[in-house]
């Protein structure tokens, strides 16, 4: 981040050369775009298993970009980006490692599995789960995001929750339906993480991602 230094997110494939993180792994308001990004898929411990693939190009909702001030309280709702990556040798990131589905515009109350690489649990060398319901709403202006039960940390933002959980198998299951974002209004609530709700910001998002 200019002025601030390194720092670590988590990311999920999402259509063609496009992957899925929070706006704030891209954009900081005030500061601007961040730089020199790169995604590595299915890193763990060190190993780069299908390479590294060097961010291109970004896009965040124009909420969490047109925050007045670093981190407002009310952009939390809108804290969803894609980045777009180079190529690999001649091959774009899904046609390397596949991608997962998304969905928009559905109840808030899910089921999910979300993933990420947080500081408290394996020091980000490892990707971790969580499984759990919607546990509240965070109430904001916009659309509320969603909370969960999970307790990673610092490092998981930008993980995928998905709903319809069935690995290893094609077809409508796997969706990507928000990403970890933020502890929310409670800080004392340290096993609950919130994600935006997956509207119309989303699925513009997308479009944008199937079009690099």
């Amino acid at each position: 981040i200019p002025g601030l230094g390194d720092y670590t997110c988590s990311a999920s494939v999402a259509v063609g050369r496009a992957v899925w993180t929070a706006g704030h792994c891209l954009y900081s308001p005030d500061i601007g775009w961040h730089t020199n990004m790169i995604f590595v898929p299915a890193y763990k411990n060190g190993r780069a298993p299908y390479g590294v693939f060097t961010v291109n190009e970004m896009s965040v909702l124009n909420g969490w970009a047109n925050s007045p001030e670093p981190f407002a309280n009310w952009a939390w709702a809108y804290d969803l980006g894609m980045a777009s990556v180079l190529d690999n040798n001649g091959m774009a990131i899904s046609e390397w490692v596949g991608n997962l589905g998304a969905i928009w515009g559905v109840a808030a109350k899910q089921h999910w599995h979300a993933n990420g690489y947080p500081n408290n649990i394996g020091n980000l060398r490892y990707l971790i789960v969580c499984e759990g319901s919607l546990s509240s709403r965070w109430d904001l202006p916009g659309p509320n995001p969603v909370g969960m039960g999970c307790d990673m940390g610092g490092g998981s933002s930008g993980g995928p929750w998905w709903i319809k959980h069935n690995p290893y198998t094609a077809g409508p299951f796997n969706l990507v339906n928000s990403v970890v974002s933020a502890r929310g209004p409670n800080i004392n609530r340290t096993k609950e993480v919130f994600g935006p709700y997956f509207g119309n910001g989303a699925k513009n998002l997308y479009e944008w991602g199937a079009q690099q």
